[in-house]
């Protein structure tokens, strides 16, 4: 697994247009923020994103309260961004439907 460089970065946010990029002193990462209907919606969510995250290997920062769900995803192997992290993202979009 690579670290994405800022052109790579940039390319497939365009693919997640509802992620934002964030940069830190803990370095990059891609945070999306998704409202539901309910805590019970949101909760089913949440069991979507822990199987996704098991088979994936890869596993988000998450905050859920009430019926938000804020996740950021980094790939801590390369302190960075891969292309993990983007295919996570659009699997999560999916389940989030």
């Amino acid at each position: 697994m690579n670290k994405l460089n800022a052109q790579d970065i940039a390319k497939l946010l365009g693919t997640i247009p509802k992620w934002k990029y964030m940069k830190s002193t803990s370095g990059e990462s891609i945070y999306r923020k998704f409202e539901f209907k309910s805590f019970e919606t949101s909760w089913a969510f949440l069991t979507r994103v822990a199987m996704k995250s098991h088979k994936m290997g890869h596993h988000p920062k998450i905050i859920n309260e009430y019926n938000m769900v804020e996740i950021e995803l980094t790939t801590h192997d390369v302190k960075g961004l891969s292309e993990l992290d983007f295919k996570m993202a659009k699997s999560l979009d999916k389940a989030a439907i």
